[in-house]
């Protein structure tokens, strides 16, 4: 093999390094690819020069290889993303049948054993649905599950696309949205009501009689 089809630091040591970077922080990505790309330019211009192929085939396979090797090995060696792990995370509730009101406490702000950072948004008359769910200590996911089916209310992560990762995926920074679709009018007041049971359950039990 030519000793120009394959460069020890570009084709070998470059993506290795890249590789590594690429896989932090969406921020790194773009920046990989800039500076790679205007290295390919350079390099390109002075294999020109010399009357060279623009990019020698089994420099570029193995540059291409190892980086590929590289970003997927991290992603599956982090298989579970913050979003999945947030799924799993358990809700401390005390009964399995819960009204959404109360449940929109238990993952408000004013409650300190909340799961994840999260809002709830729906009709003043969807209050008093009774959400059913499997046990007193569920996932964020079957949590989930029942509000869509018992109330027909979907919720999801939000995410922000700066916080993007190979390794973890999407970062969830803005938190668990849990929004009715067509609310007209005043929705529920979930902060006003948070305050309130929040208030109800501090409140000095009087003693029996």
């Amino acid at each position: 093999m030519s000793r120009h089809s394959i460069s020890i630091g570009f084709d070998i040591v470059l993506p290795v390094v890249f590789g590594t970077l690429f896989v932090l922080h969406v921020i790194l990505m773009l920046g990989v690819s800039s500076v790679w790309f205007a290295l390919l330019y350079i390099r390109s211009n002075s294999r020109r020069d010399k009357n060279l192929t623009l990019l020698p085939l089994p420099g570029t396979l193995v540059a291409v290889g190892l980086f590929t090797t590289i970003v997927l090995a991290a992603h599956w060696y982090q298989p579970t993303k913050w979003e999945q792990q947030l799924m799993e995370r358990r809700v401390a509730l005390p009964t399995n049948e819960i009204l959404l009101a109360d449940l929109s406490f238990y993952f408000s702000r004013r409650n300190e054993d909340r799961p994840v950072l999260s809002s709830f948004t729906f009709r003043q008359e969807d209050r008093d649905k009774i959400i059913h769910l499997p046990s007193k200590n569920p996932t964020v996911r079957e949590t989930l599950e029942a509000i869509q089916r018992d109330a027909g209310i979907e919720g999801r992560f939000l995410h922000c696309g700066n916080g993007y990762s190979v390794l973890f995926g999407p970062d969830c920074c803005f938190g668990l949205n849990v929004s009715a679709s067509g609310i007209r009018g005043e929705p529920f007041d979930v902060i006003e009501y948070a305050d309130q049971k929040l208030a109800d359950l501090n409140a000095p039990q009087a003693p029996a009689p």
